[in-house]
């Protein structure tokens, strides 16, 4: 019966260091594929890749701040805003107009 009991030690322990070894090896399949992907020139262009998105990220960031702020300013005007609005609309229109009338009297003058 002792015989049979070594023999299972024998035989876990070999697995327990097969196991060992598998794992050793995977793992140093998995670095080799990592420096074969991960070339110098791959990395630069990931660091730059990197660079754009963070520069984009802050871009949208701040107009997402500046479009907020300014929704807020918006609602604290009120609802007489969209009177104000039209009205300033209507007023830049009669300046553009006045002006292109000008023009052409100009033009018609010289």
């Amino acid at each position: 019966m002792s015989c049979v009991l070594q023999f299972d030690e024998f035989r876990s322990e070999y697995y327990r260091d097969r196991l060992h070894a598998l794992r050793a090896r995977l793992s140093l399949l998995r670095y080799q594929l990592l420096q074969r992907t991960y070339t110098p020139d791959a990395v630069a262009a990931l660091k730059q890749t990197k660079y754009h998105l963070d520069s984009a990220e802050r871009e949208l960031a701040e107009l997402h701040r500046t479009v907020t702020d300014k929704l807020s300013d918006y609602k604290r005007a009120g609802f007489g805003f969209d009177d104000l609005v039209s009205q300033y609309t209507e007023v830049l229109t009669a300046i553009k107009h006045a002006q292109w009338q000008a023009q052409q009297l100009e033009q018609s003058h010289a």
